[in-house]
This record gives C-alpha cells, structure tokens and sequence, in this order.
C-alpha cells in the first residue's frame, strides 16, 4: 500500500456496516459499495484457517490508494482482477519454524500473505489436494530443501513437485475440507473472529455450573486437535505412498503439530469475561438464543463505571454478577462466582472482590492483548488512586460522551466520596475504638487522596468536554484515541488509559 498506517485497519476498528466480508469477485466488491474488504497479511504460524484480522481500503477499486502512489510516483503492485477475492491457498513470507498454509477466500492479498489461486479453470478437488499436500511432511520437507532461510516466496511454492494421483484426488480434497472446517471452529470460537457468535462456555439452559461449561469446552478443545491430528496423519500416509517414501517418513504427529487452541481456564475464563463486557455494550445480544436463561437484551450503555469498591450496584463488576446470574441462573451463583475468581488467581477477601480487583487492575490490559493494541473499548483513568476510572465503547462514541462521563459518572462518584468522608468523620468524632479508629482513618485518607484526583481529572474532562469531540472509525484507533484526548492548543490532556 506504500502507507498502511492510511489504508490498513483490523477489522474491529471501523464501522461494519462499511466492510464487505462476502465479495467472491472484483466486480461485486465495486457494487457492495463498501469501503473495506479483508486483506491477507500472513501472520502466525497456522495450518488450514485463520490469520484474518486486517481490512484493506479498497472502494472503488482501490481508487485512493493507487491514486496516492501515482501522487508519491510509486508504483503499486497490483495483481490481476481476476484473481481478487477467489478462493485462495496462503501461506506466510516469514516463518519461524514450519511453514503453514491456510484456505481463504473473499480476500486481497498482501506480498507477505502470498498465495496460490483457485482461478475458475482449477477443478476445486485439485485445489484442495495442493492445498494438503503442501501441510503434509513430504510438502514441508521438499519446501524446505528449496528454500533452507525459512523466507518461502511464491516461486519456492511453484517449484514444489507436486504428484497427482487422480484416484486419491477426491479422498485427500474431501480430508482437506475437514481439516479446514475445524480449523475454522477452532478460529471462530474467539471474539476477534468476524463470524464469532456466542462464547464457546454459554450453552444451554441445562448446564448451571459454570466448571461444567468449562469441561465440556476444554473436552471439545481436546478432541477437535485429535480429530485434525488424526486427519492431517492421514494425509501424511496418503502422500507418503503416493511419493514411495514409506521407508523414509512416518505419518505420525505431536500434538504440539497440531495448530489449534487447547482449553486454558485461565484464559478462556477471561474471555468469557470479555464477552460479557461486550453483551453489556451491546455488542454481542443474548436475544433469540433458545436457551430461557439468557433471552434477554442488554442495553447498549455509553459507558460503565469502574469502581474500586461496590459503591453503585451498576459499576461494571456487579453488572458482570448480574450477567453470571442470567446465564446460569441463581442456584449456584456463589460457586460460579468462585470458580471464577479461582481462575482469575487475584487478590481478595471473597470471589467479588476478586473480580473487582480484576476490572481495576488487569482487564484492560488483557484487552490490549487480545485486540493487539488497537482496543475497540476505552478505559477512562484518573489516576494511580483510582478515584475514577470508566469503560466506554468507541462504536458508541459521540460529541457528547466525555460531557456525559463527566456529569453523569465522575460527578456523581465525587459526590458519594465527599458524603462518605463525612460520614466516616461523624463516626470518628461518635467514638471507636483505637483499632477502628485507625481503618476509618486509613479510609478517610485514601478518599481524601481521591477526591483530589478526581478533582484534577474533573478539570480535564470539562475542557474536552466543551470541545464536543467526535471521532471517524475510518481514521483508526490510534488516530481516534489521540484525538478525543487533544486540547484546543494541541496538548494531550490524557484521560484515557495510553495504548
């Protein structure tokens, strides 16, 4: 592209009504008229599906962007129309190991997510058949031979001497599409998946436990990687015969040759977490599920208070409670809440502060990983005292909420710990005891420290509040996040937690 800062996004960041995900050619992607479309970029090392984060700015052909590089006098290397969006076998410039190749289709491609095509003269048998040869060890090894620096260019892949065998020709295509769909199940079960539906331990209405989600989760991971290793062992046999190297190579795999995600209770309990925070954003709906427990809609919030203590019952931890609660129901509340924070490992007294203490300290971390630091939610922070810190939606944001935020969440928080610290006071000057006269101190104290803070935050919040600022998802994250924390003479204010 010659600047993907401009014409690159992960698709989480702009408008989705705005990207296309279903162009089979370059003629329906001019008509969908949408602005972006999916870009394969390589990635990680993953064999069969995956890899699909980044969109590309391509309306109208990629009208901007070629314009651009006529304007810089560049030259864009720009593949044939024909071959945009088909259906294609991927596989990424740079590894550090094994090569690993992936079916796509729908998609631009990048130089370092290079590929081969499966143009309308290719029968889709043989596509596939290429497609599993190249993820067998003989296709590894032979590739390997060609190109020793790990860097596998088109032209290494073209030299491949590929067998076809026309009597395993449907055998091996019908092995290959098995492994792609559960590969695809595999990708598809996280929410950074643009066909993610529920989190994988919501099920039905007969499950109350939540370690019993849980089980059944970590016994479908397990199996799923089974059932690839033993598909992919048997593509091994096939070629191995095919090739007449029974007396060089074996079929079998480790399971670490498997690409697909293992069961991680830590882990997977926090993306449950995460999916929650969206079913709060309105993100992602429960409605039309058809399990009873969980058919109801959450509102679609601008913000939600993150508090240090259960001040208010809407701060984001109760909610979250209230949200554990509708999916599995009241019986066992407390043992979910527990299996919960056992998962977490955070400090704390009982399970609900231990998940606070999760929202506080580590949540929005967590989510800068998950969302390769471009967040889609934002964590307004005053401070190292926590005196406020607020999780707002950017597909929610407009020229009113930092106002909003302000009156509606900070104030109305200032104005609880003012009263909390005369409240405190009139109990010191009542009459305690030594002991509890100390920890109302030490309150008093931390509020004090609060309130200052938030006072201070309080002052930067109004100035960019009367700017009424607005932000463009076609801009991207980074652009966005800097903008809405701008003053009128162009310093950063910084009420926003830094990516």
């Amino acid at each position: 592209t010659g600047d993907n800062n401009r014409f690159l996004r992960l698709w989480w960041e702009v408008d989705l009504h705005n990207i296309c995900f279903t162009a089979d050619n370059d003629t329906e992607a001019v008509d969908s008229g949408k602005k972006w479309f999916p870009y394969n970029k390589g990635g990680a090392a993953r064999k069969w599906y995956g890899n699909n984060d980044y969109i590309i700015n391509w309306q109208d052909r990629g009208q901007e962007l070629i314009g651009k590089a006529a304007a810089d006098g560049r030259n864009v290397s720009n593949y044939p129309d024909e071959l945009k969006f088909i259906p294609i076998g991927t596989w990424s410039l740079i590894t550090s190991g094994r090569p690993t190749f992936r079916y796509k289709i729908h998609q631009l491609s990048d130089i370092a997510g290079m590929s081969f095509y499966k143009t309308k003269d290719v029968d889709e048998d043989l596509f596939m058949y290429i497609l599993g040869f190249c993820n067998t060890k003989i296709g590894e090894y032979i590739l390997e031979i060609i190109s020793p620096t790990m860097n596998f260019q088109a032209g290494d892949v073209a030299r491949l001497p590929i067998i076809v065998d026309k009597s395993k020709l449907h055998t091996v295509a019908d092995i290959v599409r098995q492994c792609v769909t559960l590969a695809k199940e595999d990708w598809d079960a996280w929410e950074t998946s643009w066909d993610f539906g529920r989190h994988p331990f919501i099920r039905t209405s007969s499950i109350a436990r939540m370690a019993e989600s849980w089980s059944v989760w970590q016994c479908e991971c397990a199996a799923r990687i089974q059932s690839l290793k033993e598909k992919e062992e048997a593509l091994n046999r096939l070629f191995i015969k095919i090739y007449g190297l029974e007396d060089e190579f074996t079929a079998e795999l480790s399971d670490v040759d498997v690409t697909l995600r293992e069961g991680n209770l830590t882990r997977d309990v926090k993306l449950f977490i995460s999916y929650a925070v969206g079913c709060m954003f309105g993100r992602f709906s429960l409605e039309g599920e058809t399990f009873a427990l969980t058919k109801r809609s959450y509102k679609a919030e601008k913000y939600i208070l993150m508090l240090d203590e259960a001040y208010f019952s809407d701060d984001i931890a109760d909610r979250f409670v209230s949200f554990v609660k509708a999916i599995y129901g009241p019986d066992y509340l407390e043992e979910n809440l527990g299996f919960i924070a056992s998962a977490l490992n955070m400090r704390g007294t009982n399970s609900r502060e231990k998940i606070r203490n999760y929202f506080l300290k580590d949540f929005y971390k967590d989510h800068l990983k998950i969302y390769q630091k471009r967040p889609i939610y934002w964590l307004f922070d005053s401070g190292r005292e926590n005196g406020f810190k607020a999780l707002a939606y950017i597909h929610h944001w407009d020229e009113d909420l930092i106002g909003r935020v302000r009156v509606e969440g900070l104030h109305r928080l200032q104005r609880f710990y003012e009263n909390e610290i005369n409240r405190l006071g009139q109990t010191v000057a009542a009459g305690v005891d030594s002991r509890e006269k100390a920890l109302l101190a030490k309150k008093i104290a931390k509020l004090t420290r609060q309130i200052k803070e938030v006072r201070d935050y309080d002052a930067k919040l109004g100035h960019l509040a009367s700017r009424r600022l607005t932000i463009d998802l076609d801009d991207g994250i980074k652009v966005n996040h800097k903008r809405v924390q701008t003053a009128a003479n162009g310093i950063s204010l910084d009420i926003l937690a830094k990516i």
